[in-house]
């Protein structure tokens, strides 16, 4: 297939996914760096505002396209590349969950990196208007001493100040604390403290007969 034809594809492909997402976007106002950071990554711009590499769509520049969350056709785990200023959509909550390639976060600069300085090693202002997070770090990494999940679980990174909590195999529920199977040790302790409530009350009672017989 020639270049030029499958840069026309991509054109199309852009325009059929996010054609009405872009009317709404002040293309008077895209960031300058797109095509450089863009490039960093090994990709190609197509219609200014997306990145591809190998026909998938790894960038996205969303410059003042007053966003208030990212549209469904967006393939989170596919984006490395993310410009977004000039959005409602704000770094805290979920809303960066799924993003788990994103290496290279444009915010406006009042707006905080997702996960704060423990998600990226890479937190600062960039050209006075904008917030720049680089590389993401690996929020269930022991190394970084933050994991949140209980001792029972399998810690599995979503994304900047995502994750989630898997049980360990054989145990559920709140804190992974309850274990399947039949609960043999409070079975136990029940039983044992059950036998021994009842011998001490039948022996007070033994012994409240023999001191009303000896009294008579």
């Amino acid at each position: 297939m020639p270049p030029y034809f499958s840069v026309w594809l991509l054109v199309f492909w852009t325009d059929c996914l996010f054609g009405e997402l872009l009317q709404n976007c002040d293309s008077s106002q895209l960031t300058l760096n797109f095509s450089q950071a863009c490039n960093d990554y090994n990709g190609v711009v197509v219609d200014q505002r997306f990145c591809v590499q190998l026909n998938t769509t790894v960038g996205l520049d969303f410059t003042n396209c007053h966003l208030r969350t990212f549209p469904s056709e967006v393939v989170k785990p596919h984006i490395f590349l993310l410009f977004i200023p000039g959005n409602e959509i704000f770094a805290d909550g979920d809303i960066f969950c799924d993003f788990k390639q994103l290496d290279y976060l444009l915010l406006d600069s009042n707006i905080s990196c997702p996960g704060g300085q423990v998600s990226w090693a890479e937190d600062r202002v960039h050209a006075l208007s904008y917030r720049l997070c680089r590389h993401q770090l690996d929020y269930c990494d022991q190394k970084m001493n933050v994991t949140r999940c209980p001792s029972r679980s399998l810690c599995e990174f979503n994304g900047p100040d995502c994750l989630t909590c898997t049980c360990h195999e054989g145990y559920y529920g709140h804190k992974c604390m309850n274990k399947k199977g039949f609960p043999l040790v409070s079975f136990s302790t029940v039983l044992v403290s059950t036998v021994l409530l009842f011998s001490a009350l039948l022996w007070l009672n033994r012994k409240g007969e023999r001191h009303q017989r000896l009294s008579d």
